[in-house]
């Protein structure tokens, strides 16, 4: 009887421990699983937001460099509108008070020469007569003169020439007045003129 009862005894103990190592294995079971299973969402999530803080970021860096980009060529821009307007308008006034110009040609003797540029210009109500690297050989009473002829050197001064005043210098920039009123368009060349001896010097055709 005693035996018997041990026997159901262990039995029963061991019907009991089975049972609870069976109820407690999905228990474990579930922790065990439920734990890596929550770290990999945990993982993902944090990829998921360093992507689109990763996004953000170069989207921000993007638009800051269009923007930066932007600015960049609008403010060339404007430098380059404000380099170039009064460079315009200085070269248009230029143009605009230009009136006539020629190149003083002597007549090739060796005695009576001359160079340099002959501009007429218009300054303020009048205009001047400009000389620029202006040479000529000496002479006596030597005049500056507006000449009718297009060609002086061989078909003379005209009788209708203009004097401009005695001439200030043999070399050198200079310039006359020419008289208030007076008809450009009569006038085809500037000529450096000996009026002692109605002799020409050089001549320059104005165009």
């Amino acid at each position: 009887m005693k035996l018997s009862t041990k026997f159901v005894l262990t039995v029963t103990s061991a019907l009991t421990l089975w049972q609870l190592t069976a109820c407690a294995a999905p228990t474990m079971e579930g922790e065990t699983m439920s734990e890596p299973t929550s770290v990999a969402m945990s993982a993902s999530e944090a990829m998921t937001d360093t992507m689109v803080m990763t996004d953000t970021m170069a989207m921000t860096d993007t638009m800051v460099m269009t923007d930066t980009m932007a600015m960049t060529d609008e403010m060339t821009d404007t430098m380059t509108m404000t380099d170039t307007k009064p460079m315009t308008e200085e070269a248009a006034m230029a143009d605009e008070m230009l009136m006539l110009r020629g190149e003083l040609v002597g007549l090739g003797d060796g005695q009576h020469e001359g160079s340099g540029t002959v501009q007429i210009v218009k300054e303020g109500d009048g205009y001047i007569v400009q000389f620029t690297n202006f040479t000529s050989s000496e002479g006596p009473d030597l005049h500056v003169a507006l000449s009718p002829s297009a060609n002086p050197i061989a078909d003379g001064i005209g009788a209708e020439w203009l004097d401009l005043g005695v001439l200030q210098a043999t070399s050198g920039d200079q310039s006359y007045t020419v008289p208030a009123d007076t008809d450009l368009s009569r006038y085809q060349s500037v000529v450096v003129y000996c009026v002692s001896f109605d002799f020409i010097f050089s001549a320059a055709t104005l165009q």
